[in-house]
């Protein structure tokens, strides 16, 4: 059976149709599919310049609030009617919100400032304390050992020679022969001298025991204070309430009443020793 050409051709028309067919569905495909990523929006990649950006601009409107709201717990807490509750419940808010406004760092500046005031303070107490204990025992070692050598040396009245000895006095290093520290503290007087021909002042650190015997010494000046340095004799054949003159100091015969007088005025005891 002869076929004609012509249904071939027909044949191969339908196949180049549905070819056809074929691309125009796949190109309406494409264009919806442009068309539905056209309507979601593309994921966009940031910095770490436009994560900071983000992050101020929040937390600048985050303290902008605080601020206002510090603002307004302030302005309240002027309000006379408030009750006692009321301010304090303010009160607390308004130091919440302020500690909220504070950064980390802030934070950490602000508890270090607290700690170191605290520090300061506490550090201050137990150094007034330190102080106090030192020179209560500063004060009792050299009134002692003035009392002490008073008492040997015959002085009347202690607290006379602590009056004119305890200013002039310190707690110093003790030094031995060798000139080494032996590691105790003692009292020393600094005694002043003036050269009678020269005029120089000379300031040296003596004992107690040493400026008490140096004072015996000067019996024109201090002469009064010791009952050796009174003259023989006083309180002798003269009446209660009379001046006595002449003799050689030897304070043993003398009565209370004398030595008061002798003591309010030191130049009558000159004049007993014809020094003047």
């Amino acid at each position: 059976m002869f076929i004609k050409p012509e249904l071939t051709y027909w044949d191969n028309e339908g196949t180049e149709g549905e070819a056809a067919a074929a691309e125009a569905t796949a190109a309406a495909a494409t264009e919806a599919a442009a068309a539905e990523a056209a309507k979601t929006p593309v994921e966009k990649t940031f910095t770490q310049e436009d994560v900071n950006k983000i992050v101020g601009d929040r937390v600048q409107k985050l303290n902008a609030q605080l601020e206002t709201a510090v603002g307004n717990y302030e302005e309240t807490l002027k309000t006379a009617t408030l009750t006692s509750e009321q301010r304090d419940k303010v009160s607390k808010d308004l130091k919440r919100v302020k500690e909220e406004l504070l950064t980390k760092e802030q934070r950490l500046e602000e508890e270090k400032k607290k700690a170191e005031e605290k520090h300061s303070e506490a550090l201050e107490v137990i150094t007034a304390q330190a102080e106090r204990y030192k020179g209560l025992y500063e004060t009792s070692t050299i009134n002692r050992e003035i009392t002490d050598a008073a008492i040997k040396h015959e002085g009347f009245n202690a607290s006379q020679f602590i009056a004119h000895l305890a200013p002039q006095s310190k707690m110093v290093d003790e030094v031995d022969s060798t000139g080494e520290l032996t590691g105790k503290l003692v009292p020393r007087v600094e005694w002043t001298t003036v050269d009678k021909e020269t005029g120089v002042v000379t300031v040296t650190l003596k004992s107690p025991e040493e400026a008490v015997e140096l004072m015996k010494e000067n019996v024109v000046d201090f002469g009064n204070l010791f009952r050796t340095n009174v003259a023989a004799g006083i309180g002798q054949g003269t009446a209660p309430g009379q001046t006595p003159t002449g003799g050689t100091i030897n304070q043993k015969n003398i009565t209370d009443a004398e030595y008061m007088e002798f003591a309010k005025d030191p130049q009558k005891l000159r004049q007993m020793l014809g020094k003047e």
